[in-house]
């Protein structure tokens, strides 16, 4: 039955992608090629948009059929506001205030319709105040939709990240028993993957803030209430997110060290630059990175899964390579 679940998702976000394609050439909703950007035709934004719908078609079907826990589907349903944001910049700009505003609107939201962290945080065992926690994961929700944001930047990227940190969610949760958990993750990556298709190797259509907010935000407030529910879940999807979180991170801190705009575009990423050594080609860079989520990220996260490994040190473990590859390529430097 999950199976067949995933399939429809997955078929219908390839549909809607289509649709919306046609309606964003129409309203010239179009990314033209030139200055800071990596691809070399116009292309229409946008296509996150069948990410959000066949994801939320799926709740709302499971909703009423199978008895979707009301936690579950109260505490995403800030996604969607999330989402209308980042379509509101895909449409027309939305200045850098309004949209940090929402943000921090709706991850609050979310944590308060969770009922906030309910896990006992302690460092070298000192107790963390229950108010500082909820802190910390206020700005991680926040942080999870902008980096989610600054990666989306070729080709492939974002897709396959979602895709495959999703399924490899997935598979983690399932071998815990966990049904509603896994059957959740396996969507959201048959959500991606239908518009991956669109998307990848050559970009028929890019998926828009909208889309990256939404998968941001997704993985973030997931990773929050398996925080809740199982803490090595939430230590798992750190490990797995981290080409992304060590990516966007570091650039963000360099460019800060250097003091240069924050929020203007620019091209520092590691990616971007692995782009141009790899002579503007987006599959491999895609490909180098999705290699590095399934043969170093994902190993990791399941001894951590199994309880082989303690999660914040395999963690710090994970990141080390990847810390070097960034510093390497030179991420968040002024350009010459």
């Amino acid at each position: 039955m999950q199976f067949v679940l995933c399939l429809l998702v997955f078929v219908l976000s390839i549909i809607l992608t289509g649709q919306v394609c046609q309606w964003a050439w129409s309203l010239g909703v179009v990314d033209e090629p030139g200055g800071r950007r990596s691809h070399l035709l116009p292309t229409p934004r946008g296509g996150g948009l069948a990410i959000v719908l066949s994801f939320w078609t799926w709740v709302i079907c499971s909703i009423y059929l199978f008895q979707l826990p009301s936690f579950f589907w109260l505490t995403l349903s800030p996604s969607i506001l999330v989402a209308m944001v980042g379509f509101w910049d895909d449409v027309s700009s939305v200045s850098a205030k309004k949209r940090l505003f929402f943000q921090f609107f709706c991850a609050i939201l979310s944590l308060k319709l969770m009922g906030g962290i309910q896990v006992v945080l302690t460092i070298k065992g000192i107790l963390v105040p229950a108010t500082l926690v909820n802190l910390m994961a206020l700005f991680f929700l926040v942080w999870s939709i902008n980096l989610y944001n600054f990666m989306d930047g070729i080709n492939g990227l974002a897709g396959f990240e979602a895709v495959s940190v999703a399924i490899f969610m997935a598979l983690i949760t399932f071998q815990d028993h966990a049904q509603t958990w896994s059957l959740m993750w396996f969507v959201l990556a048959s959500a991606a993957g239908g518009f991956l298709l669109w998307n990848f190797p050559k970009a028929k259509i890019f998926m828009g803030d909208g889309g990256s907010y939404f998968l941001g935000f997704m993985f973030g407030l997931l990773l929050i209430l398996s925080a809740n529910v199982t803490p090595r879940w939430f230590w798992c999807g750190l490990i797995l997110l981290g080409y992304f979180v060590v990516d966007a991170t570091l650039t963000l801190c360099v460019r800060a060290w250097y003091r240069q705009p924050l929020m203007n575009p620019h091209q520092s990423h590691a990616f971007q630059i692995m782009l141009k050594n790899f002579r503007k080609s987006h599959v491999a860079v895609t490909s180098v990175i999705l290699l590095i989520n399934c043969v170093w990220l994902f190993p990791l996260a399941l001894l951590v899964s199994k309880g082989y490994t303690e999660g914040f040190m395999t963690m710090l473990i994970a990141y080390f390579p990847l810390v070097i590859i960034v510093c390497k390529m030179k991420a968040g430097r002024p350009m010459n």
